[in-house]
């Protein structure tokens, strides 16, 4: 029993980790591009550019941190580690990080293709984590995937109007 809870934490920091990195590429993509250095790092349009970008993730991924926590309030299903071990938590529906990490993978095709597949990679590498760690079932995860996939559309389609509104 002590070997499993080492492995689910071992993939659990995995995923943890994968998640921390996709953001940070994401921001390093942002303020390092040539795409949004028109002609100094300080000028108007570039940093106008760059806090578009910031406020898009920004939305993006507090969007998809609610809807998690709110499906895991409305649709209460056991983690398998936590039948394992006894313990009866119900908030596995869907995988938050599965959730985060493909909204902002889908969203980041976006700013940058290369990034997006990548970030597509990482959100796989997540949810397949999640599973080995035993945190959430495979559906779990795959609805994590699929709603965070329609979720990055929504949102894009939202900023695009907003956006458009105010140009």
């Amino acid at each position: 029993m002590a070997v499993l809870v080492s492995f689910s934490k071992i993939f659990g920091i995995l995923s943890d980790f994968l998640l921390v990195l996709e953001i940070i590429l994401i921001f390093v993509f942002i303020f390092k591009s040539k795409k949004f250095s028109y002609s100094s790092p300080k000028s108007p349009c570039s940093v106008r550019t760059s806090l578009y970008w910031l406020t898009f993730f920004f939305i993006t991924f507090s969007s998809a941190f609610l809807l998690a926590s709110l499906l895991k309030f409305l649709l209460p299903f056991p983690r398998p580690l936590n039948l394992i071990e006894g313990k009866i938590l119900y908030d596995s529906f869907p995988s938050r990080h599965t959730l985060i990490a493909s909204s902002l993978a889908f969203s980041s095709f976006s700013l940058n293709y290369k990034l997006g597949i990548l970030n597509i990679f990482f959100a796989i590498l997540i949810g397949l984590f999640r599973i080995l760690g035993l945190y959430h079932w495979p559906q779990d995860v795959l609805a994590g995937f699929l709603l965070g996939f329609i979720l990055s559309l929504l949102i894009k389609e939202i900023y695009k109007i907003k956006r458009n509104e105010h140009s």
